[in-house]
C-alpha cells in the first residue's frame, strides 16, 4: 500500500481521493494529529484501493503520511506500518498478521511497526515469516509516530490516555 499526502497551506481540512472505504480512517488520523498539534493546514490524501478487510489496518500508514506531510519530516526509509486507530490514540490489533509480514518481506522493507496487541501471535508463526524484519511493537499512535518519524519528537504534543480506576481500599 502506497499513500500520497500533499500539504495544502491555503485550504483547511482534509480532502481524500481514491479508496472510499479508507476515508473514515483518514478522518480519524487527521483528528488524532490535530489533537497532538501536528496538523496546521489542509491536506489532500490519495488512498489507493485496498481489500475491504485491510482498510482499518492502514490507519497507522495514513497517520504517518499525514504527519510527514505536515511536519516536513521524512519517514524512516524501509519501515512499514500496520495498525488500526482508535479515537483515543490506541493502536488496535490487525488480522492476518502472517500475510502482512510476508508482504513486508516481499516489498523489501527492513522493518514494520505493528500493534503490541498482535505480539503474542508472532510466537505461533514460523520464524521465516518475519526473518530479516526489525519489528517495532506499539500501543499508541504517539509511539508509532516516534518510531517512523523520530525527528517529530520536538513537535509532538503527546496525549496521555488516563484510565480512572476505583481504588482498592
Amino acid at each position: 500500500l502506497s499513500l500520497e499526502a500533499l500539504r495544502l497551506a491555503d485550504q483547511p481540512g482534509l480532502l481524500s481521493t481514491g479508496s472510499v472505504c479508507l476515508q473514515d480512517v483518514a478522518t480519524v488520523a487527521h483528528r488524532l494529529l490535530g489533537a497532538r498539534g501536528i496538523v496546521a493546514s489542509g491536506f489532500h490524501l490519495h488512498l489507493p484501493e485496498v481489500e475491504p478487510g485491510d482498510r482499518a489496518a492502514a490507519g497507522l500508514a495514513v497517520l504517518a503520511a499525514l504527519a510527514s506531510a505536515s511536519s516536513g519530516i521524512e519517514p524512516r526509509a524501509g519501515l512499514g506500518l500496520v495498525g488500526c486507530l482508535s479515537l483515543t490514540g490506541r493502536v488496535g490489533r490487525v488480522s492476518h498478521l502472517a500475510e502482512k509480514l510476508l508482504a513486508a518481506q516481499r516489498g523489501g522493507l527492513s522493518g514494520l511497526v505493528l500493534p503490541a496487541a498482535n505480539a503474542a501471535e508472532l510466537a505461533r508463526l514460523p520464524a521465516a515469516i518475519h526473518e530479516g524484519l526489525d519489528l517495532h511493537w506499539v500501543q499508541t499512535v504517539d509511539e508509532a509516530l516516534l518510531a517512523v518519524l523520530p525527528g517529530l519528537a520536538s513537535q509532538l504534543n503527546l496525549i496521555r490516555v488516563i484510565s480512572i480506576l476505583p481504588s482498592a481500599s
